[in-house]
């Protein structure tokens, strides 16, 4: 089991990632802009923890990251 942290979780191809990663017994972290659909993933799948973070927003990425 790994831990994968991924940005741009609330839809797409980050979206599809949390989905597959956790499917497959991993520990996922990501990031997004959308709390409503970070909810939806967490519920959706166990071993994902979501933050609300813009990427371009350096110092809040860090937070997130540290």
């Amino acid at each position: 089991m790994a831990h994968y942290f991924i940005t741009g979780v609330s839809s797409g191809i980050g979206r599809a990632l949390v989905t597959k990663l956790c499917r497959d017994q991993n520990n996922v972290s990501g990031v997004a802009r959308r709390a409503e659909r970070l909810k939806d993933l967490m519920v959706k799948n166990k071993s994902f923890y979501g933050m609300v973070c813009d990427v371009t927003e350096v110092a809040r990425l860090a937070d997130c990251i540290s």
